[in-house]
């Protein structure tokens, strides 16, 4: 599949956090964050903690999945 291709609606806010909850046992409010293909979300938890979910379509090829992982692991190390 294509990186370039929407393969998939965008999620809503509740499901963004509900999968928080689900995952990462993570509640938290939910904002959109801006993405091309994929779906960003910016989670803010009550001690004020921000984190973000992105969410990849499961068609996603493993190398463009691992290429992006690897880039915000860097970032996060990085800040």
């Amino acid at each position: 599949m294509m990186p370039e291709a929407r393969v998939a609606p965008r999620l809503a806010l509740t499901d963004a956090r509900r999968i928080a909850l689900e995952l990462y046992g993570l509640e938290a409010t939910a904002r959109s964050l801006p993405g091309e293909y994929d779906d960003n979300f910016e989670l803010l938890n009550s001690d004020s903690r921000v984190f973000v979910l992105k969410l990849m379509h499961p068609a996603r090829e493993d190398s463009f999945v691992d290429m992006q992982c690897r880039a915000l692991t860097h970032l996060g190390v990085r800040r």
